[in-house]
């Protein structure tokens, strides 16, 4: 039990780092302006560049890759088990947040789109491995 709690931990750890680094990025890029209205926020998506959101989605999918990459790698038993409760509590929060905040539809489904998809991944790939 005490070897699941410390995979998932280790998992959640390292993913979260890898999204706050991507984040510290699309921070330096986007150039933030006092928005007042919807009107505002939809002009304010138009102006901004697409790389931009390409770095957010781009973090997100690297820190559900290698948390589930990390998580099945540290389990010594149920390998897929802590991989996807990890990838799915990390996959929870970006859920959350992109739906929490007013973002285009194409990001928000493309942002949960690849990053399901590269969550798994790193569950299969850290699993897969011979003990």
């Amino acid at each position: 039990m005490f070897k699941y709690i410390i995979a998932v931990l280790t998992g959640l750890i390292v993913g979260l780092l890898i999204i706050f680094y991507g984040n510290l990025i699309y921070v330096n890029i986007e150039q933030k302006t006092a928005i007042r209205d919807g009107s505002e926020l939809m002009q304010y998506f138009r102006e901004i560049p697409l790389g931009v959101f390409w770095v957010r989605i781009s973090a997100h999918s690297l820190g559900m890759f290698f948390a589930g990459l990390v998580a099945s790698l540290v389990s010594a038993k149920g390998k897929y088990v802590t991989g996807i409760s990890t990838f799915m509590i990390l996959f929870i929060a970006i859920i959350y947040f992109v739906f929490d905040n007013y973002y285009p539809t194409w990001f928000v489904v493309s942002d949960i789109s690849i990053a399901a998809i590269l969550g798994f991944a790193g569950v299969v790939v850290g699993s897969t491995r011979y003990t």
